[in-house]
C-alpha cells in the first residue's frame, strides 16, 4: 500500500493493462491490439457462473478460483499490418486446493 502511495508506484499503476479474453476449444485465444513490450500474463480460471434455471444466482466473476499461472511475455515490436499471433507454447495451469 505504501509503494502506492508514491511517485514511482503511482506510475507503475498507470502502466498496468488488463485484457478479458476467453480460451477456444483448441486451446489457442486472441488479445487483440496489445502494444509491443514486456508483460506478465496472469491467467485465473474459475467456475463462472453457478446453477441453473429460476434458482441461479450469478457469482463473482472467475469465483470460486479453481487454477491458475503467471508467465513473462514480450510483445515483439512488428508493425500492425505484419502483426501475427504469438506463439506462447503451453501454458501451464497450477490447480488450487
Amino acid at each position: 500500500m505504501e509503494f502506492e502511495d508514491t511517485d514511482t508506484g503511482r506510475e507503475w499503476l498507470r502502466e498496468q493493462y488488463s485484457y478479458g479474453f476467453k480460451v477456444n476449444a483448441d486451446g489457442s485465444f486472441i488479445i487483440p491490439e496489445v502494444l509491443p513490450g514486456k508483460y506478465r500474463l496472469f491467467v485465473n480460471v474459475g467456475r463462472g457462473y453457478l446453477g441453473s434455471g429460476l434458482q441461479t444466482t450469478a457469482s463473482q466473476p472467475f469465483q470460486p478460483r479453481v487454477a491458475a499461472t503467471a508467465a513473462k511475455v514480450t510483445v515483439p515490436e512488428d508493425p500492425v499490418e505484419n502483426a501475427s499471433p504469438l506463439d506462447l507454447g503451453e501454458v501451464l495451469l497450477m490447480a488450487d486446493h
